[in-house]
């Protein structure tokens, strides 16, 4: 499995050396660098990939089974995600970036984060508890925001970025979203190494959630001025539910109070969508943010079903050459 990813990764494919260089030749600029990546919303890391093939027949054994009843699973159990073979390993990482065109003079909506918007957002008092369209739009320069320039030149600006991270079982959830304004609450406390960065890493902040429950009982998490009013303006006590949300990610009615790992507990639900987790409070408490499951069919990751439908394309691959042989 490594062999076939690192005999991936330096395959030229179909190019012959001329599109090579070709390619190489449109590299004039730091964003046309960066563009090399292109500008997917979802990448994968190698553990992740090689986990998730490994377990192929299980995931594929485990599709028509869904839903899994959390009753039915006792807790606490040898693995949380019945759906693989084993729980994803430590070197499982899950990327999602949200791309904004750059193109045209096009602007990109400003979201503010301070504790009067949120705590008129997590009462519901403002947009029906969502992140609605900002706070006005401004033109960031590109040393302001990472951004790409792809092969057919267009460009595109990246406002927000989640990075999920297996070291913990239940992950470890970080968000980072573009501000003007980055160093007022949650890029407050930016570590020096970050800020030494420059350029546009200087403008995102960030908000990590590592478990359901709030376990600190100060509401400041011992933090003053603009963090520490932010953190108090999301905290609902000690023992309550976590928040971390990002506005450019989370879009819609209440979506500005939730949490990550709390809608992703239900992926490998078929059917269920984020819509259906915050529009029903009696099913689904606190906008979704309490531990509900025992079971995480796909250990949290919503990719294996839905509009990514991993799980799905491996069946389909089994099915096709269990016909072929």
């Amino acid at each position: 499995m490594t062999r076939a990813l690192v005999d991936d990764a330096a395959s030229a494919g179909s190019w012959t050396d001329e599109d090579l260089a070709a390619r190489l030749a449109q590299l004039e600029t730091q964003a046309a660098l960066e563009g090399l990546g292109g500008n997917s919303r979802v990448v994968y890391s190698p553990g992740f990939a090689r986990d998730l093939l490994r377990s192929y027949p299980s995931v594929t054994d485990c599709l028509p089974r869904l839903p899994i009843d959390p009753a039915l699973e006792a807790a606490p159990q040898a693995s949380q995600a019945p759906c693989f073979a084993e729980e994803l390993g430590v070197d499982a990482v899950v990327v999602k970036a949200s791309w904004s065109r750059a193109d045209f003079g096009l602007g990109l909506r400003v979201h503010d984060a301070s504790a009067t918007t949120l705590t008129a957002r997590c009462s519901g008092l403002k947009d029906a508890g969502g992140w609605g369209a900002g706070e006005g739009e401004v033109v960031p320069s590109p040393d302001e925001i990472y951004g790409v320039r792809l092969a057919d030149g267009s460009s595109f600006r990246m406002p927000a970025l989640h990075i999920v991270t297996k070291e913990l079982r239940h992950w470890i959830w970080i968000t980072l979203w573009w501000s003007p304004r980055p160093d007022e609450d949650f890029g407050a406390d930016r570590p020096p190494s970050i800020g030494a960065l420059g350029g546009p890493w200087a403008h995102y902040k960030m908000s990590v959630v590592t478990s359901y429950a709030e376990a600190d009982p100060d509401p400041r998490g011992g933090y003053a001025g603009t963090l520490g009013d932010a953190l108090a303006a999301t905290h609902a006590g000690s023992g309550g539910p976590t928040w971390t949300s990002n506005p450019y990610l989370e879009q819609g009615a209440r979506n500005a109070q939730t949490n990550c790992i709390g809608c992703h507990q239900h992926a490998g639900v078929p059917g269920l969508r984020s819509e259906t987790v915050l529009g029903d409070d009696d099913a689904f408490p606190q906008a979704g943010r309490t531990a509900q499951r025992r079971n995480f069919p796909f250990d949290y990751v919503f990719a294996l079903g839905g509009s990514e439908d991993l799980g799905g394309m491996i069946a389909r691959e089994v099915r096709r050459w269990d016909a072929l042989d």
